[in-house]
């Protein structure tokens, strides 16, 4: 049977289920993101693209009292050869960003699937449709955090939960090749100060001389104000397998929403080798909610240059990057 025919037969069982078992979905929201942009990158050479042009798709919902599902897929990019090729899944990604199934009781909670890698930092809470290029961070380019495993969670207080995780490790290279990642993460809400801080220790068997246990840590911190938050994230992570100074990302951001139609932000980041980045970015929504938003980010700042670039190895390149684009929420109740 080839390929296309077990999918249609997957997606017939799928179709079959539904009328089986009609009230499990019965708290099911699908929602349709599509987002078109153009960047503008002034550096060695000026580039016009297409940015995060996409077509996203959110499932979630819940099975009886207990047990939920949530699902995020990723159907079209600028490059959508790149999601349905499976040349690197763990590294590069696929169309399915996550999907899992959760059980959660008042103190006990599980996921089971395809996961999120607990990376600390709320840079890490927001979906990727909802990230502009000139605003994150190096640290946020720096691995795919979309992984199949585990995640155990215990909430003992309503204001704090903590998680421990196992997933396959963002550099494994194979199912011939099986290497794996384990993270820890607390998530606390004290008033208007909430955290979530996260450490995930990563076997990397890419190359002989990155071959060995990584150590990532992220710890986020975020003041609420009425109409504003004020977030410190701190990073330390490997850069391709090597640890040095340079691979701490400290990110400071400021957002403040005026008003139901307006969103604005500030983002200032620094690492100790001394290069600093800055942006801006607006937000605007003109039905006053998420069905529609225009945005508009641009920042200066640098961009690590990968060890394994012989012609520029350990440089950082100065890059100007401007973002013009829009999204839209397409939200339908199942």
């Amino acid at each position: 049977m080839t390929s296309f025919r077990k999918t249609l037969c997957c997606l017939a069982a799928a179709v079959l289920s539904l009328g089986i078992i009609p009230q499990a979905f019965a708290q099911a929201e699908l929602t349709l993101t599509p987002r078109a942009e153009v960047n503008y990158t002034h550096g060695e050479e000026d580039v016009n693209d297409f940015g995060f042009t996409s077509l996203y798709s959110f499932l979630d919902g819940s099975i009886g009292e207990k047990f939920s599902y949530s699902a995020s897929f990723h159907f079209l990019s600028t490059d959508p050869k790149s999601l349905y090729s499976y040349e690197s899944p763990f590294q590069d990604g696929t169309w399915i960003d996550w999907a899992y199934l959760s059980y959660d009781s008042d103190l006990f909670g599980v996921d089971f699937g395809k996961v999120v890698l607990n990376m600390g930092g709320f840079e890490f809470d927001k979906n990727d449709v909802d990230c502009y290029a000139p605003m994150v961070s190096d640290y946020w380019n720096s691995l795919c955090i979309y992984q199949p495993g585990v995640t155990f969670r215990l909430t003992p207080w309503d204001t704090q939960s903590f998680e421990a995780q196992l997933t396959a490790s963002p550099m494994m290279t194979g199912l011939s090749d099986v290497t794996l990642a384990a993270s820890a993460a607390w998530r606390g809400e004290f008033g208007a100060f909430s955290t979530y801080w996260a450490a995930n220790l990563q076997r990397w068997d890419v190359e002989d001389e990155v071959r060995g246990n990584y150590l990532c840590v992220g710890l986020g911190n975020r003041y609420s104000f009425e109409n504003a938050d004020l977030t410190l994230d701190l990073f330390y992570g490997p850069a391709v397998g090597k640890f040095d100074s340079g691979n701490f990302e400290a990110t400071l951001r400021a957002d403040y929403r005026p008003s139901e139609r307006l969103s604005l932000g500030l983002m200032g980041g620094c690492r100790p080798s001394g290069y600093v980045s800055a942006g801006a970015q607006v937000e605007y929504f003109p039905l006053r909610d998420d069905t529609l938003r225009f945005h508009f980010a641009a920042s200066d700042r640098y961009l690590d240059v990968p060890e394994g670039v012989p012609e520029t190895a350990g440089a950082s390149r100065h890059l100007f990057v401007l973002s013009l684009g829009l999204t839209a929420n397409l939200h339908i109740g199942l």
